[in-house]
């Protein structure tokens, strides 16, 4: 059969001759399409046992669900010899179990099976769930198997979000993990949590890790990530591969990122291009200004100069246009504050 709709077409003695002659496509449209005919499963519950396609089987687990058949879902769970099956199978069988349909035990059960399975039945824990279940996802944070740690971190994320796991023990783990771990576990973070919350609870981060959270959550670099670019350090670490550019950003943000990265002459020099465009001090940043005048006739005072404050004789072309920069800084600031 080339498609589902060629499959659909058949007879019910057809799609029955497909079920033990075809191959597994065929097998799985015939299953498909048997289950859209009949009230119950009984035409392909004996694939449970004979089926030695596990795509099939998976399959057939949906169409098991469809009809209410618990009993078959636990026993595939159970002692189907492919673990995606079980794990793809005991997913389904939890929503008969959340809805009060099955005992939660065919679910702790389940936590003495293969990382995979386990992985399964933890991406589905959440803080409304029996204690055995969440104690488990929480014991798995040092499982050696990578799969099941990562899963197992998502799901105390989201236990945190429900108030009953300590968020600042997430952020120890994060902190703690190497590049690559955490590649793997900040998208999963970012999924279960809400990214304010993770902006505030991560201020205080490494800058390393800071940086690589902005560079896997690009779009959240100009929502709720934002505060964080003020550090010009930080800002100018990912301003390249986040394609940012100081003229997009407001006057407030220009003059706070001065204030804090006057060392940054690029910085500088927008700075002064939207002063001078100023006739007079917008009241919304005046204290913005005032700041800014502050750090900058400390910062020509100060060690970090490099020469710049000085008669510029002697000094090549390139520091003479700093030197300009910063002096027209000073201006600037002088005339608006």
């Amino acid at each position: 059969m080339q498609d589902f709709s060629e499959t659909s077409a058949l007879s019910r003695g057809q799609l029955l001759a497909q079920l033990a002659l075809g191959d597994a496509r065929d097998r799985a449209f015939a299953m498909w399409a048997l289950a859209l005919r009949v009230a119950s499963a009984d035409p392909v519950v004996g694939l449970v046992r004979g089926e030695p396609d596990p795509g099939v089987r998976r399959a057939l687990a949906v169409v098991l669900a469809g009809h209410g058949e618990i009993d078959l879902l636990a026993a595939m769970t159970r002692h189907d010899p492919n673990v995606f099956v079980r794990a793809s199978t005991v997913q389904i069988l939890m929503r008969f179990v959340v809805a009060g349909q099955a005992p939660w035990s065919l679910i702790t059960e389940r936590l003495g099976d293969a990382p995979e399975v386990r992985a399964a039945v933890f991406s589905q824990v959440d803080a409304s769930w029996p204690a055995e279940l969440r104690h488990a996802a929480i014991a798995a944070l040092d499982d050696k198997n990578d799969e099941l740690r990562r899963e197992a971190f998502e799901t105390c994320a989201r236990l945190a979000r429900g108030g009953v796991f300590k968020i600042s023990t997430l952020r120890k783990l994060v902190t703690a993990a190497t590049t690559v771990e955490r590649t793997h576990l900040i998208p999963r973070w970012f999924r279960a949590e809400d990214p304010a919350r993770l902006c505030e609870v991560l201020a205080e981060a490494p800058f390393s890790l800071r940086r690589l959270v902005l560079e896997l959550q690009p779009d959240l670099a100009r929502t709720a990530l934002r505060p964080w670019l003020a550090d010009p350090a930080l800002y100018a670490a990912v301003e390249a591969s986040l394609r940012l550019s100081l003229a997009d950003e407001s006057l407030a943000f220009v003059l706070v990122l001065t204030t804090g990265g006057l060392s940054h002459l690029g910085y500088v020099d927008e700075c002064v291009r939207r002063l001078r465009e100023l006739e007079r001090a917008p009241e919304a940043v005046r204290s913005l200004l005032a700041a800014l005048q502050t750090a900058h006739i400390a910062w020509m005072q100060g060690p970090n100069r490099s020469g710049l404050a000085v008669d510029g004789d002697g000094f090549d072309e390139e520091t003479r246009a700093a030197q300009r920069t910063y002096a027209a800084l000073g201006d600037e600031l002088a005339r608006l504050v």
